[in-house]
């Protein structure tokens, strides 16, 4: 599948490699590779043909996945395959030093005696023994470096996660903190507001205490006073009222 962008012919081929490419930088799963990363990277638009391409190498990655649970890093990957491409070479290093040994000793049959051809296959024998053993440990230990990569990259998302989850609760306490202000400086404007009340309840005339004019005429009516009555006829309301709290 190719396609033409801005005189730039663009082909699978590319779009696997610039996909691998950025999952491999990204550490995400080839379904988080976007379609503008890709087209990006190869310097073209993002059309209908590219994502149609991508689609198709993202659908060959899941197939190359088949039933595995977990996900591989590229890296992990890579150093895996070269280390089974090191095995590879080595086996075939033991194949034909297996192979010389043999022809020696068919050789050193004519030559020497039968007892010291056999300790030498004996001697080939334990050497190549060596070598086996050493390279399933190797193989051992890549699966090993393997699954703690895996490992590692599963706690980085799981901390991740929990980031989030902190962010979201810091977010909530901001919240909080903001309807809790604003709930204060609304119960101090009702408090202002009844003393501005209570306040024009005890000065009914308008004003603050001691506001009269001089030149306003005030009625003043004089009544008996009960020489009982504790409290007497011309005292102020305030005078009158300590019991209120005012």
């Amino acid at each position: 599948m190719t396609m033409n962008t801005n005189e730039i012919k663009i082909t699978q081929k590319m779009v696997d490699a610039a996909a691998a490419a950025i999952q491999s930088e990204e550490a995400c799963t080839p379904a988080k590779v976007k379609g503008y990363q890709v087209a990006k990277r190869l310097g073209c638009s993002a059309g209908g043909k590219l994502y149609e391409m991508l689609a198709d190498w993202r659908k060959r990655q899941a197939q190359i996945a088949g039933s595995s649970h977990i996900y591989v890093p590229p890296e992990a990957e890579n150093t895996f395959q070269e280390g089974l491409k090191q095995s590879n070479e080595t086996l075939l290093a033991i194949f034909r030093r297996s192979t010389d040994a043999v022809a020696q000793y068919y050789h050193g049959l004519a030559q020497s005696s039968i007892a010291v051809d056999r300790q030498r296959a004996e001697q080939a024998e334990e050497e190549n023994a060596d070598i086996i053993e050493q390279l399933c440990k190797t193989e051992n230990d890549l699966k090993l470096e393997w699954l703690r990569t895996a490992k590692l990259d599963e706690d980085l998302k799981a901390a991740q996660r929990r980031n989030e989850r902190l962010m979201g609760h810091l977010e909530e306490l901001r919240l909080n903190g903001a309807m809790a202000a604003s709930s204060k400086r609304e119960a101090e404007v009702a408090l202002q507001e009844e003393e501005e009340e209570e306040e024009r309840s005890l000065f009914p005339l308008g004003g603050e205490a001691g506001d009269i004019s001089a030149d306003r005429p005030v009625d003043v009516k004089i009544s008996k006073v009960d020489p009982t009555d504790t409290q007497l006829p011309f005292q102020s309301h305030t005078e009158r009222s300590p019991s209120n709290g005012s």
